[in-house]
Order: C-alpha cells, then sequence, then structure tokens
C-alpha cells in the first residue's frame, strides 16, 4: 500500500495539468479495488459535492466517509479518527 502526501499529489497535480476545472471521471470509472473515500463536510476550499461524493458513486465498490465538521484539512484536524478509519479499511 503506498500513500502520497498532499504535497506530492499538488506536484503532480500542477505540473500534469495546471489549475483549473478537473474531471477525473474517466480515470475513476477504472479502478477495480475497494477505495475509501474521506472528505471534511465543511471543506471550504473542494466542496463535497464536487470531489467526495462524486467520486463515491463513480469508482464501483467506494465507501464514502463523511466527516461532519471537518475542513479540507482534516488530516490534521481529525487525525485520530482519519488514522482510525484508514486502518480499519486497510484491514478489512
Amino acid at each position: 500500500m503506498s500513500f502520497m502526501t498532499t504535497a506530492d499529489n499538488t506536484r503532480i497535480f500542477y505540473k500534469d495539468r495546471g489549475p483549473g476545472p478537473v474531471d477525473d471521471t474517466q480515470d475513476l470509472r477504472k479502478v477495480d479495488v475497494p477505495a475509501l473515500v474521506i472528505h471534511g463536510h465543511d471543506d471550504q476550499i473542494v466542496p463535497i459535492g464536487h470531489a467526495g461524493e462524486l467520486t463515491a458513486q463513480i469508482v464501483s465498490d467506494a465507501q464514502l466517509k463523511v466527516y461532519e465538521g471537518a475542513p479540507h484539512g482534516l488530516a490534521a484536524t481529525h487525525q485520530d479518527k482519519l488514522n482510525a478509519d484508514l486502518l480499519a479499511f486497510a484491514q478489512s
């Protein structure tokens, strides 16, 4: 299992596509393993309806976890919950 940091993802995003609207639908349809989608309900940077909910609908075997009140940076604000959910998903 491999995890990329936000900085790694940002670097790849801007190098490959640049800022602006992104449609990952075709790539997401290719995901053929179970996926865990975690999104903060109070994300003011990337609204849940434009990312987390859509991703969970597109990926055939996705599980969506919404953290009520969590912001865009939920990895910093909800560390314990995130770590527990990631561990439970990896062990399932």
